[in-house]
């Protein structure tokens, strides 16, 4: 990638901070999360995930093993956004 572009979770940040401030009228700033931090999320959101599916595969609560997938996928996302920015 030749052009450094904004990642898109900074993008949906900075939609979220002009909607609160447009219905608010309070002038708020969200922190922009830094490459090392969004890749700590990501690791423990792959922990996590891969906890509540083989908690979701070992027993009877089955809801557990969709909560798992979710979680693993966003991990997989935020990974892949980490690498972009």
């Amino acid at each position: 990638m030749t052009d450094q572009q904004e990642p898109m979770l900074h993008k949906v940040l900075g939609s979220t901070e002009k909607l609160i401030e447009a219905t608010s009228g309070m002038e708020i700033k969200l922190p922009k999360p830094g490459r090392q931090s969004m890749r700590i999320s990501a690791t423990t959101n792959s922990i996590v995930g891969l906890g509540l599916a083989a908690f979701g595969l070992l027993t009877p609560h089955k809801w557990t093993l969709i909560l798992g997938a979710a979680s693993i996928a966003g991990a997989v996302v935020m990974y892949n956004e980490s690498k972009r920015g």
